[in-house]
C-alpha cells in the first residue's frame, strides 16, 4: 500500500490520538482549568493534525482540488463524531449520577445508608448547585425569579449535543427527560 494512502485512511485516528494527548497537556502541563477549554484546546490539535496529513495524503497522490476538499472535509467529521466520543467518556464521571454515587459507595467500606445518599444526592440540592455553578460561571442569568440562558460555551455544546442527538436518534435531548 502507497503510504499517501495509509495516512489518508488514518488522518483521523492520529488526530484523535493528537486529541487526547493534548487534553492531558492541557490539563496536567499548561493548567487549564476549565473541562470544556481543555478538551477544545485537544480537539484543536487533533484536527489540525487530522487537516495536516489529509492535505499532505492528497498533494502526494497529487489528487485534484475537488477531491482533497471532500476527504478533508469527510476526514474532519470523522474526527468530529470521534472527538464527541472521546468528550462523552471524559464527561461520563463528571455528569453520571449512577457513577457518582458508586464512586462514594466504593470509598466507603462500611457503606452507606440509603437515607444519607439521599441526603448528598437529592435532586433539589444538585439541581439548586448546578444552578448556582451555571449563574457563577455567566452561562444562565436570574431576571424576576426566573433563569434564561446566556450565549456561552456551555450553551453552544448543548446546542451541538442537541442537534447531533436529533441526528442520531431522531429526539431532543430533553425528550429523555419528559414523564409519557
Amino acid at each position: 500500500m502507497d503510504a499517501w494512502k495509509f495516512w489518508l485512511v488514518a488522518a483521523p485516528t492520529f488526530g484523535l490520538a493528537v486529541d487526547v494527548v493534548m487534553h492531558l497537556v492541557a490539563t496536567w502541563i499548561i493548567g487549564f482549568r476549565n473541562l470544556y477549554y481543555r478538551l477544545l484546546f485537544g480537539a484543536f490539535w487533533g484536527g489540525l493534525l487530522t487537516l495536516g496529513l489529509t492535505l499532505w495524503a492528497a498533494s502526494e497522490r497529487g489528487l485534484p482540488l475537488g477531491e482533497t476538499v471532500v476527504y478533508a472535509l469527510f476526514n474532519g467529521f470523522t474526527l468530529l463524531v470521534l472527538s464527541f466520543g472521546y468528550f462523552n467518556l471524559v464527561q461520563m464521571n463528571l455528569s453520571s449520577l449512577r457513577l457518582r454515587i458508586a464512586n462514594e459507595l466504593d470509598e466507603a467500606a462500611e457503606g452507606i445508608a440509603p437515607e444519607r445518599l439521599l441526603e448528598m444526592y437529592g435532586a433539589h440540592q444538585i439541581v439548586d448547585e448546578r444552578l448556582a455553578r451555571l449563574s457563577r460561571g455567566g452561562q444562565i442569568e436570574s431576571r424576576d425569579g426566573r433563569y434564561s440562558y446566556r450565549l456561552s460555551t456551555v450553551y453552544l455544546i448543548s446546542v451541538a449535543m442537541d442537534t447531533t442527538k436529533r441526528i442520531v436518534l431522531g429526539r431532543r435531548i430533553r425528550d429523555s427527560f419528559r414523564r409519557k
